[in-house]
């Protein structure tokens, strides 16, 4: 299995490669198999100098640089995905967990900016982005400005308050 999944790139199964650039594709995920993010950067880099239009391609390349610790050329290429395709799930899925992986960074505060450009009316992801703050970024403030902000616009909310009660607790030092 790849490390990114189940190899199974849309572009190829779509069948919108050349039989040329399919090779190249097939190379580049072998690459990525064997975790010669190099080599799968540049068959990636090759295929989107003829085809920049594929937004699969992007977030594969996206991922091998996040697999090679370069994160600003990791965020470019899994933006360029969303710009391409801000319908794909597995785009968002892509970047998302790249944000939330690069702990202690701003990425995952430009995620959230990116995914509210996308999609204003998710009030709810504002408490979900609270949510996986506090506990997977353990950015209790950032998590806390969140809920508020969700709050804001759903005042009195349930499920908001009582995030924000165990948000304000965690930040009191009571965990319980």
């Amino acid at each position: 299995m790849s490390p990114i999944g189940d190899g199974s790139l849309k572009y190829i199964k779509e069948g919108r490669l050349s039989a040329d650039l399919l090779k190249v594709a097939k190379h580049a995920e072998s690459a990525m198999n064997s975790q010669d993010y190099l080599e799968a950067i540049k068959s990636y880099d090759e295929i989107l100098s003829q085809r920049p239009d594929l937004d699969d391609v992007w977030a594969y390349r996206g991922i091998a640089f996040s697999f090679l610790d370069r994160p600003e050329d990791a965020w470019k290429s899994l933006y360029k995905a969303i710009e391409l395709c801000p319908d794909d799930g597995g785009n968002w899925d892509a970047l998302s967990e790249f944000a939330l992986g690069c702990r202690g960074s701003d990425y995952f505060k430009r995620y959230i900016s990116v995914y509210r450009k996308y999609h204003p009316e998710d009030t709810d992801a504002l408490l979900e982005f609270s949510r996986s703050t506090m506990y997977f970024l353990k950015n209790l403030n950032f998590a806390s400005e969140l809920c508020k902000e969700f709050l804001g616009l759903k005042p009195g909310d349930k499920r908001g308050l009582k995030l924000l009660e165990k948000i304000e607790r965690k930040k009191a030092g009571k965990w319980w």
